[in-house]
């Protein structure tokens, strides 16, 4: 319950710990309202803070690595948190970002080694910003579990138009080995990028893995929908629409079954021998 003001540069930098932020009030500083100089496992204690005329008004936080289990749940911040570079969730951590989070911006990729989990609760909005360079927005060597709902669905778009770099998200890419459940999602204008293999790959969703896709919306890919390189992965009930090709099968034995493609210039085109 404390105010803030015209600092010389970030209004509170946190470069260790965990503190308390309640009610706080930051205003006019020349930096960020709050910064962290290091990415934290858990992001917790931190509600109803306002931020005005700074020069960002938004909780910026360093990317890393995530090495211990942890609940990033900001919920309650009240000012918008902002990933500066990419997130590793390592081996054997389990990190959940809770329903409701929102993480408007990450400017880099979030990657999920073998033997880690990432699981995101429903009404989870995120944009995340990947390009050839990067590859794609979500690597998944371990466990990335997306359970929306109906009402609450998952959204994974572009940066919003004031980061001028909104004209497509990073994508997912399943890799070999991992696992997972995306169930109600909403992904758009996905550009995931990959070259496993030395063959490279660009589409809404890359599969080389067995994960089930359901219930979920995939439109306006940079090129095919939902591309399945291996594996069986389970697509159903969902709705694939305005992408190159709405289910391309390079191999594999996917089950696909109560999807509405619409206006894709293919349906499902199986190149698998």
């Amino acid at each position: 319950n404390s105010t803030v003001d015209h600092a010389a540069g970030n209004g509170i930098e946190v470069l260790s710990g965990s503190p308390t932020l309640s009610g706080d009030a930051l205003t006019n500083s020349g930096g960020y309202a709050v910064s962290y100089d290091f990415l934290p496992n858990t992001l917790a204690p931190l509600s109803n803070l306002s931020a005005t005329g700074n020069g960002e008004n938004y909780i910026n936080v360093l990317g890393g690595d995530l090495s211990q289990s942890g609940t990033w749940s900001a919920l309650t911040a009240g000012i918008p948190v902002y990933i500066g570079s990419s997130i590793t969730v390592d081996k054997g951590a389990t990190v959940t970002f809770p329903a409701g989070t929102s993480l408007p911006q990450i400017w880099g990729r979030i990657t999920i080694a073998q033997g880690g989990e990432l699981d995101i609760g429903a009404g989870t909005t995120i944009g995340i910003f990947s390009n050839e360079t990067e590859g794609s927005g979500f690597q998944v060597s371990g466990t990335l579990n997306m359970n929306g709902t109906s009402s609450a669905p998952i959204t994974i778009a572009p940066l919003p138009a004031s980061s001028g770099y909104d004209s497509y998200n990073g994508g997912i890419f399943f890799a070999a080995g991992s696992s997972g459940t995306l169930n109600h999602i909403h992904l758009s204008y996905g550009y995931s990028y990959d070259c496993p293999n030395s063959t490279c790959y660009v589409a809404g969703i890359v599969v080389d893995s067995s994960p089930t896709i359901e219930n979920s919306t995939v439109d306006h890919a940079a090129g095919n929908g939902i591309e399945v390189l291996s594996g069986s992965p389970t697509m159903s009930g969902n709705e694939i629409v305005n992408d190159s090709t709405a289910v391309q099968i390079d191999s594999g034995e996917p089950t696909i079954h109560g999807n509405l493609i619409v206006a894709d210039g293919y349906g499902i085109a199986n190149s698998s021998t």
